[in-house]
């Protein structure tokens, strides 16, 4: 399959290292070394392009990925070194898979692309927290200290629901299996450890954090503490991260039928908007609006989640 950037990169020097023979392990080494090409580069694009511009791109590159105006349109968004870029993360994905091959063990570049899936996974779901943060900076209900943090490392938790479901829904079965918890564990494991990253030296009170009644009741008879006690966000997000992440993953699934896989994000920024203010909301949202239930920064929510979806499809090629 052609694509927008084949003229930037040298595919031969990738095709020289990659096995030659027609067997299945050889077709299977060859189809994951041109996909982790891709995936990166299009990483690569997405990080440097103005996030205003993610809709328009996607949509045009799922329309004709080997349109050669497409480089026109991220030269006039980024500059001309988006051209640098790409032939610098080219060159980067080459040594990678050199390294790989080398080992001769027939699990090396499969565990490559692992490797680059959770990082990149990690990425993406960190920066939609930190835009989620930025579009409801100004909201009333979020002035107190530390607030764009806790939006922030919030806002990681819809973003990582809706990859579960994705790739769930996408597998052909219903059930996770061993592999897919395995990999949704590394990815919690890693977001825990950016929480505590982002939470050292900042301290909030129980009642700031949790203006749901609900949760905050369940964290103070958890520690048999008063509402105004002190504590670090990485320890509330320990005890409301299951509950919040299992709701937000019925969202993207009652969201996929009726909104498309384009964009499925209403009932999800519903419930974020809603988590974040106080707002009681009730285990389904299908059907309902943000008007209906008085969630008003519900479009503050929604807008930077679209974003992280189209994101994460466009890097999946599922647009």
């Amino acid at each position: 399959m052609a694509f927008f950037f084949d003229d930037l990169i040298d595919v031969d020097l990738l095709s020289n290292e990659l096995p030659r023979d027609t067997s299945q392990r050889a077709y299977e080494v060859r189809r994951l070394a041109f996909s982790i090409i891709y995936k990166r580069i299009i990483a690569v694009v997405f990080e440097r392009l103005p996030k205003i511009y993610y809709e328009d791109f996607a949509r045009l590159l799922a329309e004709n990925p080997a349109d050669p105006t497409l480089l026109d349109f991220l030269i006039q968004r980024i500059g001309p070194g988006i051209r640098e870029d790409i032939r610098e993360e080219f060159s980067k994905v080459c040594e990678d898979l050199k390294k790989s091959l080398s080992r001769e063990a027939p699990e090396s570049v499969e565990a490559l692309e692992d490797g680059n899936d959770l990082n990149t996974i990690i990425d993406l779901i960190v920066a939609a927290g930190e835009d989620i943060s930025t579009w409801l900076q100004h909201e009333k209900e979020l002035q107190w200290q530390h607030a764009r943090h806790w939006t922030a490392l919030c806002g990681t938790i819809p973003a990582f629901a809706f990859i579960v479901v994705y790739k769930t829904l996408h597998s052909g079965s219903q059930e996770m299996s061993d592999t897919q918890i395995a990999f949704y564990k590394d990815i919690e494991n890693n977001l825990f450890d950016y929480y505590q990253q982002q939470s050292a030296g900042r301290h909030v009170s129980i009642g700031q954090c949790l203006p749901l009644t609900s949760e905050r009741r369940a964290v103070c008879d958890c520690w048999a503490a008063p509402e105004n006690t002190l504590v670090t966000m990485d320890m509330l997000l320990g005890i409301i991260f299951p509950n919040r992440c299992r709701l937000y993953q019925t969202d993207w699934i009652e969201g996929f039928p009726s909104k498309g896989f384009g964009t499925p994000a209403e009932y999800a920024a519903m419930r974020l908007a809603a988590d974040l203010i106080g707002i009681p909301t009730p285990s389904s949202l299908h059907g309902l609006t943000a008007e209906e239930l008085g969630i008003m920064p519900y479009g503050s929510a929604l807008k930077p989640l679209q974003n992280f979806v189209f994101s994460y499809l466009q890097r999946e090629g599922g647009l």
